[in-house]
């Protein structure tokens, strides 16, 4: 019995001897995913409510996007799913430092849900090499604004029951701050890729 209980142990110790291999190849993935969802957290806290609905503006939808520009597909999507994920967990993350499930089934539900596909077409778009130029960053943003508003609008419309004033108070209102996001967008990404690349 002893010896197999050596044996046993000298097995787990040439397992544990080597741990690293695997999670030290899982660490850049991990922390970048991480930073994903810190960024996303960050631009959250910038919020200003306006009197006429109730979706918020922030700078959740234009930091998903962002991340996805910088790390593409599957950072930005497991960063953005994280994000959630710790919102729904109750860290203060959403937006207002605000927590909890409730806010998938509230008016800002289907926005928070949107953030998932935004993600992954910022992050296509970045890993086919459609983000090389400002004009790509410009269209790229505007495009992964789609899935949001659609997923944003029409569970305000099932909350609300109307459709003209899901579309009045959480689409119309929204469209120039997103022309303006895309300008911003294509112009900060360029900068931080270049960082990037030094690094």
């Amino acid at each position: 019995m002893y010896s197999r209980y050596m044996t046993s142990t000298q097995s787990l110790g040439t397992l544990l001897g080597e741990p690293a291999l695997v999670p030290t190849r899982l660490l850049p993935y991990v922390g970048k995913a991480i930073l994903c969802s810190c960024i996303i957290a960050l631009g959250a806290q910038i919020e200003i409510r306006l009197p006429y609905t109730p979706v918020p503006i922030t700078g959740q939808s234009l930091s998903v996007v962002i991340s996805g520009l910088l790390f593409g597909r599957k950072l930005a999507l497991a960063g953005t799913a994280a994000y959630l994920l710790e919102g729904a967990a109750g860290l203060p993350v959403f937006s207002g430092g605000s927590a909890g499930l409730h806010h998938f089934a509230g008016p800002t539900g289907g926005y928070l849900l949107g953030f998932l596909p935004a993600a992954y077409i910022a992050g296509a778009a970045k890993d086919r090499g459609l983000t090389a130029s400002p004009l790509g960053v410009f269209l790229t943003v505007l495009a992964s604004s789609i899935p949001i508003f659609f997923l944003g609008v029409l569970r305000l419309w099932m909350v609300i029951g109307d459709l003209s004033m899901a579309l009045s108070s959480g689409f119309f209102p929204f469209i120039p701050g997103d022309f303006m996001k895309a300008l911003l967008a294509s112009m900060l990404t360029p900068l931080a890729t270049i960082t990037q690349r030094k690094q």
